[in-house]
């Protein structure tokens, strides 16, 4: 029983927010950062799918202090996907430029969905293409290809897996991309 793990595709209400607090959107929330001169950000990013920056990790600096001040449902977190910087949309490497150059951001931050699927593969190939950064935590979908992957989409329109998803964990085990 080969066991395709939960995806994640953005984006969805937190499950950290209290009662009354609202994330912008469908998921998708604002924040806005002044860095301080020689202040770094303090994020460790995947950028893998070229699309937009993917928190890793949060570390000391701008960030931290952001979500010190904040509620937990409006924090940046692993696994929150940075969508825009300053208007910019759509590649991931202009975010980072924007990022780095710019004083005072403005960033559309989405939080990913979780969700569980369950495929029997048999002997055949699954039927999906894949890559990942050697110190990342996830594995990117790149293509659907012809499967069991692309059988379980058709049968199942409201969890499809799809380019670009993430795959986080299979079989019960998360972590480096070469344990999954």
């Amino acid at each position: 029983d080969a066991m395709l793990p939960p995806m994640f595709g953005c984006c969805a209400q937190r499950d950290d927010c209290m009662e009354g607090e609202q994330l912008y959107g469908e998921g998708e929330f604002e924040v806005c950062i002044d860095k301080d001169s020689g202040i770094q950000l303090g994020l460790e990013l995947d950028l893998l799918d070229g699309v937009a920056a993917v928190i890793m990790a949060v570390k000391p600096g701008a960030i931290q202090h952001y979500n010190e001040a904040v509620a937990a449902c409006s924090q940046i977190k692993a696994g929150d996907r940075i969508v825009s910087v300053n208007g910019t949309r759509g590649d991931s490497k202009m975010l980072v430029d924007r990022m780095k150059r710019e004083r005072r951001l403005e960033l559309s931050v989405c939080s990913p969905s979780e969700y569980h699927i369950c495929i029997d593969r048999g002997d055949a190939p699954l039927g999906v293409e894949l890559n990942y950064l050697h110190n990342g935590s996830s594995l990117l979908v790149t293509d659907i290809c012809p499967g069991p992957l692309e059988k379980w989409n058709a049968a199942h329109p409201d969890q499809l897996v799809q380019k670009l998803d993430r795959i986080i964990e299979v079989n019960g085990i998360r972590g480096a991309p070469k344990q999954l």
